[in-house]
């Protein structure tokens, strides 16, 4: 059991589902070194506010990675033996050599413009909810455009003010603001294609 957890949350007339708890994620060497093996990876994973967040573990404050949902953006189960996507890589010289496959039977595949993510959980019941909220909140996206273009509009204090609400539910309190500075400034990065 991963301990999930799951609601939804209206904002505007839009529903996000959120959902958290643990997945394993696809993870492929260090960034910048050689590729060596793929691996998976046990993360505290939180769907909230059409964002995809994960974290070394539940108590950690600082995300190891963000993923903000877009409406061109499709999530489905990877089946056993599916061939990896080249787009999983950050380095386009291992892109072009890896053909490891999925040998994991309760996997999802999050297709995004130009890399594609792949976590597991430990039941098929479980990864279908993953595959459902994200999916969801996808198709939220669609249908209210307008949400996705606030999204990126949106201020740095505006972010900041999200985030720290977002944490909450993580921790009773947020003890250094520079965490917090750093995870948006962190997303402000991704936003702009400079991470």
């Amino acid at each position: 059991s991963t301990g999930a957890f799951m609601d939804a949350e209206n904002a505007g007339g839009a529903t996000f589902v959120t959902l958290s708890g643990h997945l394993r994620k696809l993870s492929y060497g260090r960034k910048g070194t050689p590729l060596t093996r793929t691996r998976w990876q046990k993360r505290w994973v939180v769907l909230e506010r059409g964002a995809l967040t994960y974290y070394e573990n539940s108590k950690a404050q600082t995300p190891k990675g963000l993923i903000k949902l877009q409406a061109n953006f499709n999530v489905s189960k990877a089946l056993v033996g599916e061939v990896i996507s080249s787009s999983a890589f950050h380095q386009t010289s291992e892109r072009t050599t890896h053909k490891e496959r999925i040998k994991k039977e309760h996997c999802l595949k999050l297709e995004l413009t130009d890399r594609v993510f792949y976590f597991y959980a430990s039941s098929r019941e479980e990864i279908e909810r993953w595959i459902d909220a994200i999916d969801s909140n996808i198709k939220t996206l669609q249908n209210f455009p307008q949400l996705g273009d606030s999204r990126n509009r949106a201020s740095s204090l505006n972010s900041r003010t999200t985030l720290e609400g977002s944490f909450k539910h993580k921790t009773s309190s947020i003890p250094d603001r520079l965490d917090v500075k750093r995870v948006v400034s962190h997303i402000e990065s991704m936003k702009h294609g400079t991470w």
